[in-house]
């Protein structure tokens, strides 16, 4: 194929030889072939076995399919495809499969894939076909450059003066190199990668070029790794190849060597900035290379105008526009946007809106009020300023950020502002149609803005910033759309910041989730920091102006904003997705007129403009219509309001119409800096009557540095004003005494509530700081869409599930149907813990390590597998009941008489009731035994440090399961690097594998608990839990640290956004030891009702609840295990000690307890 585009940007004519148009989608359809015709009869019969991570598992599906036509005879193939292949590549082999053609699905990556096809040809005698590196295959590439050769013959074109081929693999360039030696000319051939001789590489912008190119051209689409041949023509092959044969090429042949990527994932990859529509634009954006103006009068206009020019992604930031619902409109024709659709634009559009959000949504706010009714609206005003307000605020209800806003100090100035903004027309107590204000404190403290991007679910920060709002110095005059901005602003330390993320911005995205509002756009939040606190003022879902002006310049200069927004629109956003410029500032100041903001002029003004570049300023500045800036340039002139007149003069002449006409902004390594190169091009700019703030950027002195580190510190330490909605906790034992225990002790909690709860959960008053404790009433059962209706109805905002069984039974998706946020994976990841049979099969087929292991839900086949085992004298197994038997459910025999009797007793005696119907039976493995406790919003994780459990009743492990007898917590014997492996091989794997395989709609969310056996070949998984262990849990909570927020962090798992709050989650250094009083005859028999009393624990000992009831005033035993005793020390002797010292605090009638917990880790 020749395009006369092609050989005009190369300067020399190119022939596209087109392996991309191949049945298969690529050249390796000749290899593929060719190695088959050379197969005896013999080894196709012995079935087919590769890897691949697409193209030649393609190529070798249709060269079988056809071998098996010719020989009439189907030919079975296996093919190992590592999971991080294209999808686009995955899929099409997938529909390409037919029986008895088999894929599968390495998590390992293509090594791995290499060794299983290996190991499968040996163990199955199949026939190896490999992917590269076999001169059969090379062969059969080889004929692509004969068939080339006789396609320029027959066509008459001649013979060419180079080649160029991609080198991937290399199969390709070795069987080019084969044909190529055998014809009259020596030809060059140009590769791309550094480790080969005479290599070169293309970029991926010159790719990603070329592939738009031959889309546009030919309409087709190759991919990646075949516009690498066609990119180098356009910008190295003419010269490498004179330097080769010492004379300028003239005509070049092209190997496109596939097409195998789907058009989505092709329009992704293809620039995203050949043009920019600006709607309506101004003179900067008239006459640009990849900007052209667009004047509409609608938005439908505005939407034909897109259609017509194929604008595959639209950016609003006119507030009107969005409350228009322009996103609506667009996203209806299927343009991709980035915005709010209507209904998420009252979050900005209604001060109202936003105010409700905030407080559904945990967001702290100020006081306010909203009224219809002047008289009303006067008294609420006249109670804040007796209340020793010295100001009160007034706002325009539906006007978007930062309008319509007003601050008054005494009655009657509310009076006068009431009848002249708000069209009161007399004074009474009826309502008026056109009256609607919202009234709110006034806060004092420090201004800033924090912005981020989100997909609607994950989100990126940019730096925080502080806008100049009043039109005149030191904040006074009326407000505007913003007079300057400095960005990053001192006023918000790192520590502020990252704290604000995990608040703020976290919970609004999460709130918009939980509403049904999420879009993919920005979210910018006003804050105010506060003595009492960081409170938020209002929502802005644009790009602001001036903000965008000083955030622009500071994105690292290779970072591609296209990309980032094509990543957004296609959920792809995470932390890392914006980065920015270190030690790097931008100051802007904005011009203009005179009587702005009240008015705008009458007639146009004429705006002279000059190069910038005297006091300093840097001379490089190719002209002052630059938006995109290098990195060496430090000063920028951006327009706002300013046209070319429409009768054009000799020499261009730029006109402004009032308001903000031009904005300057100055970059540099300090803030003082920034602003003076700010200033000093603002003597570029010259108009009529141009006005401008002259402290932007010089109010933040030595004063205001430290006042802003007080009150950082402040916000830090004390609570917020808002608290969040109260928390449920679902449970009866000592797991869920101490979870409540925690969580009233986060400062966003309100009140915990427990259900069914004990003793210990039933009635505890809120003191020093922390939330009460309650039972949790009201509900008309124990159904489960019972107490989510329950929970909704009074503004539960997190719920926390303890018991396996309300896991398993899928008690998350209650809540969730009716928008409560539950702490607790979904029924189907679930299933993990629900049976022991699914959860081992998981492991295998991701390849996370683990016990040998047989499943039986038959007692025969069973006892028949236990008797082959057991001929191997030193050979020890596990039974496992398959289902929930609350932890009770593991025997370990000695003898193969006891096993075949436990098999009896679990199958057919229903020991375990239903759940030992069908059991696991696996391989004992020798090593220590540790549980860890892993967050997890389906992607981030965060592990509590390791516990060590205490399962049997007596001491010395003796006796029978129960479901904990004690935990010491951390385990001294695990070392950092063991717990890194198991990060590695065990905690990374399951996440990743639950993600893919369990519901990726929605991924786990809750807490993984993980049994692991540290062996001398590395940690193995014993089982995986679903939910908080108990005893572990009672642990657990005394080494969290006080300053942590628990229920934060668990609400983050539930939106997806555990890696903001990640870092604030915060271990004691110490131990805590947990031990267990249970009644005598657990876990067998026992009886209840028996009187207990408590005193007083020493200090740094918590007594925990479980099994216990309260009847006639008396405390009374009301399960097997009563009470959990936990104690923290700063070593583990000190906690077990003081463990023990608050064993001796509690009594009643025939208590059992171990006296050996934690015995095993001092010993280590």
């Amino acid at each position: 194929m020749v395009s006369r585009t092609c050989n005009h940007l190369a300067g020399v004519t190119i022939i596209l030889k087109c392996e991309n148009l191949q049945l298969s989608g690529s050249f390796k359809y000749r290899g593929a072939l060719n190695k088959l015709l050379r197969l005896s009869p013999e080894q196709l019969d012995r079935g087919l076995v590769t890897y691949s991570t697409g193209n030649h598992a393609l190529a070798l599906l249709m060269a079988t399919e056809q071998m098996s036509k010719v020989r009439e005879q189907t030919i079975p193939i296996q093919i190992y495809v590592p999971s991080s292949a294209s999808n686009d590549k995955i899929s099409a082999i997938k529909s390409y499969c037919t029986s008895p053609t088999t894929v599968v699905l390495q998590e390992n990556g293509l090594d791995w894939c290499a060794k299983e096809a290996m190991e499968t040809c040996k163990s199955m005698r199949m026939t190896f076909v490999p992917p590269a590196n076999d001169s059969d295959i090379i062969l059969g590439q080889a004929t692509a450059a004969a068939e080339f050769q006789d396609q320029l013959a027959a066509d008459h074109l001649g013979e060419l003066d180079a080649i160029v081929v991609p080198c991937g693999g290399g199969s390709l360039l070795s069987g080019y190199g084969q044909r190529t030696t055998l014809s009259p000319k020596s030809w060059a051939i140009l590769r791309d990668q550094t480790n080969l001789q005479d290599s070169f590489v293309v970029t991926e912008a010159q790719i990603r070029k070329s592939m738009s190119l031959y889309h546009g051209e030919f309409g087709g689409i190759i991919e990646p790794s075949s516009a690498v041949a066609m990119a180098a023509c356009f910008e190295v092959a003419q010269r490498q190849v004179a330097i080769h044969n010492a004379t300028t090429a003239t005509k070049i042949g092209v190997i496109l060597s596939g097409g195998n990527i789907s058009a989505g994932t092709f329009h992704r990859l293809s620039p995203l900035v050949e043009l920019i529509v600006v709607c309506p634009g101004n003179v900067a954006t008239e006459e640009r290379t990849k900007t052209k103006n667009c004047k509409y009068e609608s938005l439908q206009q505005a939407l034909s105008v897109s259609k017509s020019r194929n604008i595959n992604l639209a950016v609003f930031t006119n507030e009107a526009d969005l409350a228009a619902g322009a996103v609506d409109l667009f996203s209806q024709e299927g343009i991709p946007c980035i915005g709010p659709p209507k209904k998420a634009s009252l979050l900005e559009t209604s001060k109202v809106f936003a105010k409700q959000f905030m407080s559904k949504s945990n967001v702290p706010t100020a006081t306010y009020g909203h009224f219809s009714c002047y008289e009303e609206s006067l008294l609420f005003i006249e109670d804040q300023l007796a209340q020793g307000r010295r100001k009160v605020v007034l706002k325009h209800p539906g006007i978007g950020a930062r309008q319509g806003v007003f601050v008054i100090e005494t009655l009657e100035e509310a009076k006068q502002t009431l009848v002249a903004e708000f069209g009161v027309q007399t004074c009474g107590s009826s309502r008026q149609p056109d009256f609607d204000i919202l009234i709110e404190e006034f806060l004092e403290g420090r201004e800033f803005t924090i912005m981020a991007l989100t997909d609607g679910r994950n989100f990126t920060m940019f730096p925080p910033y502080l806008d100049f709002k009043t039109c005149k110095e030191n904040n006074q005059g009326p407000m505007t759309g913003g007079m300057g901005c400095v960005c990053p602003t001192l006023k918000c330390t790192e520590s502020m910041f990252q704290a604000l993320a995990q608040g703020f911005m976290a919970r609004t995205i999460a709130g918009l989730g939980k509403e049904g509002l999420d879009f993919r756009g920005f979210v910018a939040i006003d804050v105010i920091l506060t003595h009492d606190g960081p409170i938020a003022i209002e929502y802005d879902l644009g790009l602001g102006d001036p903000e965008t002006q000083a955030l622009m310049p500071l994105i690292q200069p290779d970072l591609d904003l296209a990309k980032v927004l094509a990543q957004c629109h296609s959920d792809q956003i995470s932390l890392s997705s914006l980065l920015f410029q270190k030690d790097r500032f931008a100051a802007v100041v904005v011009a203009v007129t005179k009587k702005y903001p009240l008015e705008s002029e009458t007639q146009p003004l004429h705006v002279n403009l000059t190069t910038p570049t005297q006091k300093g300023m840097p001379s490089g500045l190719t002209g002052y219509f630059d938006i995109a800036i290098d990195s060496s340039e430090d000063t920028v002139i951006y327009h706002s309001h300013t046209f070319h007149p429409s009768v054009q003069p000799s020499q261009p002449v730029v006109q402004a119409r009032g308001g903000r006409v031009l904005s300057v902004c100055g970059i540099g390594n300090n803030l003082n800096v920034a602003a003076q190169r700010a200033y000093s091009g603002m003597e570029a700019v010259k108009f009529e009557g141009m006005e401008y703030r002259t402290d932007i950027g010089c109010v933040l002195l030595a004063l205001d540095l430290t006042q802003t580190a007080a009150l950082a510190d402040a916000c830090e330490r004390r609570p917020y004003q808002c608290p969040t909605h109260p928390v449920l906790v679902i449970g009866k034992g000592a797991r869920e005494h101490a979870l409540a225990w925690q969580l009233s002790r986060a400062r966003s909690v309100k009140h915990v509530f427990v259900f069914p709860g004990n003793a210990g959960t039933h009635e505890v008053a809120a003191s020093n700081g922390t939330a009460g404790i309650s039972a949790f009433e009201g509900a008309s059962s124990s159904e489960y869409h019972d107490l989510a209706k329950r929970a909704k109805d009074i503004g539960i905002g997190l719920v926390v599930v303890g018991p396996d069984d309300d896991v398993v039974n899928g008690i998350e998706e209650s809540f969730r149907k009716v928008g409560v946020s539950c702490f607790a994976p979904s029924r189907e990841a679930a299933e993990l813990e629900g049976s022991k049979a699914f959860a081992k099969e998981f492991m295998n087929k991701f390849g996370i390590p683990t016990a040998h292991h047989g499943s039986f839900d038959n007692l025969e086949a069973a006892s028949a597998y236990v008797r082959h085992v057991f001929t191997d004298k030193d050979h020890r197994i596990v039974i496992k009941a398959d289902g929930l038997a609350a932890g009770k459910g593991v025997v370990l025999p000695e003898t193969p008489e006891e096993a075949l009797e436990d098999l009896r007793s679990i199958m057919s005696d229903g020991k375990f009731s239903t759940a030992g119907s069908s059991v696991v039976i696996e391989e004992y493995m020798d090593g220590y035994e540790i549980s860890i406790l892993t967050f997890s919003d389906g992607k981030t994780f965060f592990s509590l440090p390791p516990g060590q459990d205490h399962k049997r009743i007596l001491e010395g492990n003796k006796g029978p399961n129960t479901g904990g007898m004690g935990v010491y917590s951390p385990v001294p014997m695990v070392t950092p690097d063991v717990l890194q492996k198991i990060d590695e091989v065990i905690l990374k794997p399951i996440f990743d594998a639950l993600a893919k395989e369990a519901l990726p709609s929605r991924p786990f969310c809750g807490l993984l608990f993980t049994g692991v056996m540290v062996t001398k070949s590395g940690p193995k998984v014993i089982e995986y839990n679903v939910r908080f262990g108990d005893p572990e849990t009672q642990s657990s909570m005394l080494l969290v640290h006080e300053d942590t927020d628990l229920a934060s962090v668990m609400l983050s798992c539930t939106n997806g956004t555990l890696a903001q709050v990640k870092n604030s989650i915060r271990i004691k250094s110490g131990f805590a030891c947990n031990v267990v009083i249970a009644s005598g005859g657990y876990p067998g028999d026992y009886k209840t009702g028996k009187v207990a009393t408590l005193s007083s624990p020493p200090e740094g000992v918590v007594i925990f609840h479980a099994g216990t009831r309260k009847e006639d005033r008396l405390l009374k035993t009301a399960g097997g295990r009563v009470f959990s005793v936990a104690a923290y020390g700063d070593t583990l002797e000190e906690a077990r000690r003081k463990a023990y010292m608050g064993v001796d605090c509690v009594s009643f009638e025939d208590m059992v307890y171990r006296n050996d917990i934690a015995l095993g880790g001092l010993a280590k």
